[in-house]
């Protein structure tokens, strides 16, 4: 289960497009007259940063160079049964994802031990699309930002069988004084940690997962 949960004002998807609340989103686009624009906006409540949680759900842990960034709508409409009369009931679901490639320059963790030297994973994007004849305007609330050239040590996940990040908490950026820090704590007022001390203590914790 990611730490990264839908925020209560959201209007569609919970994260990893297994299940989507759909019952808003669907009276909006019928009642929406064709042509016209909808607007969402998708947040996210971050539970508080926790090094053993964040290291034990990662498949991988790596530092990294971001070499690419492309932002692409991906269709997880599913199909389920209408609750009243047993009918099958389709749910069309569309959400923007960052596809982001990165230099893998040391790697921290790797449970399915290749360390390939290249990794593209996903994270939630903004972007608009077409449902049910509508274009959607899709934003994410605190979009995490991937510059092109940046060195961070990103967390990754594998989520219904993609490789994920979870956002601004698991994506630190190194400063050019070899300290880290998240877009998610430099926001709660935490300060940079030393990049040594912080490999050392998530290379402590992957080390105690395998034993």
């Amino acid at each position: 289960m990611s730490d990264r949960k839908m925020n209560k004002k959201t209007i569609t998807a919970i994260a990893g497009g297994a299940f989507a609340l759909v019952i808003i989103a669907a009276a909006l686009y019928a009642y929406t007259p064709l042509g016209a624009e909808i607007h969402q906006t998708r947040g996210f409540q971050y539970q508080p940063w926790n090094a053993t949680w964040a290291t034990t759900h990662a498949e991988k842990i790596v530092i990294g160079k971001v070499l690419s960034v492309e932002t692409k709508i991906i269709d997880e409409s599913f199909t389920s049964t209408n609750t009243y009369t047993g009918e099958p009931l389709y749910n069309e679901i569309k959400t923007p994802y960052q596809f982001v490639t990165i230099e893998v320059e040391e790697y921290i963790k790797d449970e399915e031990g290749v360390y390939s030297p290249q990794l593209i994973f996903r994270d939630f994007g903004s972007g608009f699309t077409t449902i049910e004849g509508k274009k959607v305007i899709i934003e994410v609330e605190d979009q995490t930002e991937y510059k092109i050239g940046e060195r961070s040590l990103f967390f990754i996940e594998r989520v219904d069988g993609y490789l994920r990040s979870q956002g601004i908490l698991y994506k630190f950026a190194i400063n050019s004084d070899d300290t880290v820090q998240s877009t998610y704590l430099e926001k709660t007022g935490k300060e940079p940690q030393d990049l040594s001390t912080f490999k050392a203590e998530i290379g402590e914790i992957a080390q105690r997962q395998v034993e």
